[in-house]
């Protein structure tokens, strides 16, 4: 598997970037795109649709990046992983539905994989991160394996936040990476008060 990483401060100057690999031979199947709230999150997941990758986005107030921290731009890690290996799921949680929005993610993921290790983001500043937690384990399990965080963006934007993929942008979402655990080990670390879940 080979990650790139690219940066830039608009849709155009990533459509330039992303030409430009791909023009070299690497073929990315996903990314993940973290990118400021004030970018315009359609266009850029146009551009990456078009090249028939797969999208797990999230807003970011600041991303890091070849040890810098980016801001008011769109940061891209790309991978090229199979295409058999993984899915995005994306469910609108809606308030007070985070619970219920992960069971339905989990459900998903098991349907693909008999053992699912997950990389989460959640949308919302309102959302319940010890609910989605136990939503995915209520189904998967508690040794299933996940890790992940929310979104964000700066407090005057009023602290509305995305999550999104190809085809979908939640205000009130659930977004999954979703491994096939059998092939790949998913490694983090529990912080801001978060419960580590799964294997060490």
């Amino acid at each position: 598997m080979n990650s790139k990483t690219i940066k830039g401060k608009s849709t155009e100057a990533i459509q330039t970037l992303l030409d430009g690999l791909m023009d070299d031979g690497y073929i990315p199947t996903v990314a993940f795109v973290f990118l400021s709230i004030d970018q315009d999150i359609e266009a850029t997941c146009g551009v990456l649709d078009r090249k028939n990758i797969a999208v797990f986005g999230a807003t970011a107030a600041g991303a890091f990046v070849d040890g810098e921290v980016e801001e008011e731009g769109i940061v891209i890690l790309l991978l090229d992983i199979p295409k058999s290996d993984f899915q995005i799921i994306c469910e609108n949680s809606g308030h007070g539905k985070d619970r219920d929005a992960a069971q339905a993610t989990a459900n998903e993921a098991l349907e693909r994989f008999s053992n699912p290790a997950f990389i989460l983001g959640g949308s919302s500043i309102r959302a319940d991160g010890e609910m989605i937690m136990k939503g995915i384990m209520d189904n998967c399990g508690p040794q299933v394996v996940i890790c992940g965080g929310m979104a964000s963006a700066p407090p005057v934007t009023g602290l509305v936040t995305y999550v999104f993929t190809n085809a979908k942008i939640f205000d009130f979402g659930i977004l999954a990476f979703v491994l096939n655990g059998d092939h790949y080990l998913i490694e983090g670390l529990a912080s801001c008060g978060w419960k580590a879940a799964g294997t060490t």
